[in-house]
Formats: C-alpha cells, sequence, structure tokens
C-alpha cells in the first residue's frame, strides 16, 4: 500500500512538514513519481513509528540520523548511553520528589502549630555558615562547601543559627548558612569524607522546641523588622522553655520555608 505525505501526518498526528523533515534527513524513503508526488510504503510506517519511538525516549532528530546503517555493537553502545543518562534523569526526579514531600509537611507543621509550641526531638544537621550578621564569609574552602551544599546534595535547607552563646549575651545574631539532614548523606549515597570540614558544623538530635513565625511581604525587604520579630519571637520561646520547666540550652536553627506568595514562614 501506497501513502501520500498527508496520509502518514495523519497517522501520526504530526504535520506535514515534519514527514518532508524526516523524509529530508534521509530517515524515510519516499518513491517520487513523475508529478514530483512523494509516497510512501509499509517499510516507511515502520521506520516513521520508531522515529516517534526514540524521540519519545529522548533521542534528538540529529542523533536518530546518526544511529542509521550503524553495527550491533555500536547501537548497543548508544542505548546504555541513553539509559544511563534515563537513569539520571530519574534519580533527579526521585530527588525532587523528596524535595516536594518534605516541603508539603514543612507547610503541615507550619499549619498546625501556627500560634503554638510542641517539644520534640529535632533532626540531627550539618550546616556550613555563609554569614554572620551583616558580614559575608570568604574562604574559598568555605565557598567551596556552600557550592557542594547547593548544587551536590538533593536536599538542603536555608537556615539562620543564633548561637548559645551570644543568646546568653542578650545578643540576637543570625548566622546565615545552608544545611542538610545527616541521614540524607547515607540515603543519597554521597561520600561522608566531603562533608568532614573545619567549616561544617553540627546541630545534634535532641528535645526542642518547635514553633513558627511569619514573615509578610512588607517585612521582608527591612532588615530592622526581621530583627525585631525575631528577637520578640526567640524571647517568647525561651520563656516559654521555663514555664515548662525547662533549661535552654544549646543554639537556635530557624528553617525558612519560603513561597512566591507574600508570606515567608
Amino acid at each position: 500500500m501506497k501513502y501520500k505525505v498527508s496520509d502518514l501526518a495523519k497517522l501520526f498526528g504530526v504535520t506535514t512538514n515534519t514527514i518532508r523533515r524526516y523524509s529530508k534527513l534521509g530517515l524515510l524513503s519516499p518513491d517520487v513519481n513523475g508529478s514530483n508526488y512523494r509516497f510512501f510504503s509499509e517499510e516507511d510506517v515502520n521506520k516513521t513509528a520508531v522515529i516517534r519511538l526514540f524521540l519519545k525516549c529522548g533521542f534528538s532528530l540529529g542523533e536518530i540520523t546518526e544511529m542509521y546503517n550503524k553495527s550491533y555493537d555500536d547501537t548497543i553502545d548508544i542505548y546504555t548511553k541513553q539509559l544511563d543518562e534515563m537513569d539520571k534523569q530519574l534519580e533527579r526526579l526521585k530527588f525532587l520528589r523528596h524535595w516536594f514531600k518534605d516541603n508539603i509537611q514543612n507547610i503541615k507543621t507550619a499549619k498546625e502549630l501556627k500560634a503554638s509550641y510542641k517539644f520534640r526531638d529535632c533532626l540531627e544537621m550539618k550546616y556550613v555558615l555563609y554569614s554572620r550578621g551583616s558580614k559575608l564569609y570568604e574562604e574559598k574552602e568555605r565557598l567551596d562547601l556552600i557550592s557542594k551544599f547547593m548544587y551536590t546534595v538533593p536536599e538542603v535547607y536555608l537556615c539562620r543559627i543564633y548561637k548559645a552563646e551570644d543568646i546568653k549575651n542578650g545578643e540576637i545574631v543570625p548566622n546565615g548558612c545552608w544545611a542538610i539532614k545527616t541521614s540524607d548523606i547515607k540515603r543519597f549515597n554521597l561520600n561522608e569524607a566531603d562533608f568532614k570540614s573545619r567549616f561544617i558544623e553540627n546541630y545534634p538530635k535532641k528535645l526542642s522546641l518547635i514553633g513558627i513565625f511569619e514573615i509578610s511581604a512588607d517585612e521582608k525587604y527591612s532588615a530592622e523588622k526581621q530583627l525585631e520579630l525575631r528577637r520578640n519571637y526567640i524571647n517568647k520561646a525561651l520563656k516559654y522553655i521555663e514555664e515548662n520547666g525547662f533549661i535552654p540550652d544549646g543554639d537556635i536553627i530557624e528553617i525558612e520555608i519560603s513561597s512566591l506568595s507574600d508570606m515567608q514562614i
């Protein structure tokens, strides 16, 4: 049976220009009659089906063209390379899925707490500081670690640490940092040696007070308002700890949950 360009286009749900492009690249071999009309065979139907399948698998038209007339071994190598790339994409999607699940849980926790507190064990975390107050740190090793945290680890948290010694001295000094859950090092098969440095600090698992506060759009752009908000929140939290018979002992970690709305938690 012979097919016109329009027949083949309808069969695969593409434009006639797409079929002509496949022909121009040599992927299809239509017969041309005396009136310069192109007619395609059943073999061209099969080839078009394979082309569409390879496109779904992530190959470009250029790569598909290069695969023509390859040996069995070359074809296996090409398929293996593409399979490896697909595995990487699956891993990336898996990491993103974990990130979304964690954020959903964080938002749910924020909704539950709202204007209250809860005592529970915090997660053990490793973090690297990038600033103290308005001062940015510039050591090369530290900056390399920050890049590793930001771009290598699947799940990273933008945090602020308030050191226990500062709080005892009546100072509320935010230390900006990037943090990861210690358990994620094994969960994501990361190299533990990469997370041993004099610049990497540990936030231990211990009984902690969990609470939230919100920063409005107006407050986001005022350092003074944010500092006042944090100072009030920390003072209320310390008072709550003492009223419940506990002694505040340890750093305070603030994990930021940002959104594109006018609120930040």
